[in-house]
């Protein structure tokens, strides 16, 4: 099988499943199985047919990278930011750009600086 295959088999139709990747590995390739999981772990909550996953909002990425994080004006959604989180990765030329609405996150992406901080609009 090639790499494609196993992604294929080892996901979900709407989602990767990395769990799941392991598991077939360790059981089809090492010959070897997964242990169990600890007994105080809960499974996993699929969304529901026709039910949205929910998105982070605003105040949750400032909770959780506090002064790491930079607020500027989104360049084409009236009221959206950029949220810029530099943290430990400055050092390495890296960040996390997170826009948002002005409410909650609407894509995010992670890369070397400066590129990963360029916008380009459709003309």
């Amino acid at each position: 099988l090639g790499k494609g295959a196993i992604l294929m088999v080892t996901s979900y139709p709407n989602r990767t499943a990395p769990v799941l990747r392991g598991s077939f590995i360790l059981e089809n390739i090492a010959g070897t199985p997964p242990s169990p999981p600890p007994p105080n772990v809960e499974a996993f909550k699929e969304n529901k047919e026709g039910e949205k996953a929910k998105k982070d909002t605003e105040d949750r990425i400032k909770s959780i990278y506090g002064d790491e994080v930079n607020v500027e004006q989104h360049k084409f959604i009236d009221g959206g930011h950029y949220m810029t989180v530099l943290g430990d990765s400055a050092r390495a030329g890296k960040a996390l750009v997170f826009e948002t609405d002005g409410k909650v996150v609407t894509m995010f992406r992670g890369g070397r600086l400066p590129e990963v901080k360029w916008v380009e609009g459709c003309s």
